[in-house]
């Protein structure tokens, strides 16, 4: 990602199994900062969770760390619907997308979880 004033907000990863019954209300969340952005450990395995609670349409930018003949390659933008309160996205290959995700938001009234399964 870029220079920010402080450091990304850390959204937290609940580990599961593939047998586990997980209910998105045993989820810790937080909300998104869009001064300094978001950071979530990612294992390849890693699924982000977002809650717009907005009432508007908002986005979130991916930073992708895969260069393309050593360029950079423009943010993946993800449109997150109003008033859409469970959205999953994800796998992120950490071969493209790194061992942490590095994201910006549009809104303070988003929240935010992670799900690994490994």
């Amino acid at each position: 990602g870029h220079a920010r004033g402080m450091a990304r907000v850390t959204v937290p990863v609940k580990r599961v199994n593939r047998f586990e019954v997980t209910t998105y209300n045993t989820l810790t969340v937080v909300a998104g900062d869009v001064l300094d952005g978001m950071r979530m450990p990612n294992d390849g395995s890693t699924l982000l969770y977002i809650d717009n609670g907005s009432g508007l349409d908002q986005t979130i930018d991916i930073y992708i760390v895969e260069t393309v003949d050593f360029y950079p390659v423009p943010t993946a933008t993800i449109a997150i619907p109003a008033a859409s309160t469970v959205n999953l996205i994800g796998p992120f290959p950490t071969g493209i997308y790194g061992n942490v995700l590095e994201f910006d938001v549009s809104s303070t009234l988003m929240d935010f979880g992670g799900f690994s399964l490994l």
